[in-house]
């Protein structure tokens, strides 16, 4: 999606009149659940496909993105305690309550320790943190970084869009 582009608001549900960046933004399991139940129809299609790609791909916020790496730190049922944004050389890799990641992976906390608010709020804390600088994410704000495409790493656009194949969205 270009930077120019006009995101479509959702005409269902519970984040009725909201966009997509909105939506992920302040409710990503929802997002996740939405996108694994097929809720979304044929006109979001193609705004659903751009995002589901950019929420596992973000970078990090830095003039030096490769120099930096996302720390997710759980207890041991998988659930999201902390998530740091480190030098790569500070790092600590193998230990077993952490991962660390190049890119920030929105999807990550859901697929490690599933279904938890808790996490979901310790994982948007960090992005308004590291992103928002602490401020709100309005729906301004939350387009505008969906709509910057040097926010996110495309070397691996064509997998995932081999990937998305198996989630195309049911005819409207």
């Amino acid at each position: 999606m270009n930077s120019g582009f006009i995101w479509s608001a959702l005409e269902f549900g519970k984040h009725q009149g909201r966009t997509l960046p909105q939506i992920v933004l302040r409710d990503p399991d929802w997002f996740f659940w939405a996108l694994r139940d097929k809720v979304f129809r044929r006109p979001l299609a193609a705004e659903v496909e751009d995002i589901s790609y950019k929420i596992c791909h973000i970078k990090p916020p830095k003039p030096d993105p490769e120099n930096w790496k996302f720390e997710f730190i759980c207890n041991s049922d998988g659930k999201l305690l902390d998530l740091r944004l480190l030098r790569a050389e500070h790092a600590v890799y193998g230990h077993l309550h952490r991962q660390v990641m190049g890119l920030l992976d929105m999807s990550w906390p859901r697929i490690w320790g599933g279904y938890g608010k808790s996490s979901c709020k310790l994982l948007l804390a960090a992005i308004r943190h590291y992103y928002f600088g602490g401020s709100r994410m309005t729906k301004a704000r939350c387009e505008a970084f969906f709509a910057n495409n040097a926010n996110f790493a495309w070397e691996d656009r064509k997998l995932f869009e081999i990937e998305m194949q198996s989630l195309r969205m049911p005819p409207y």
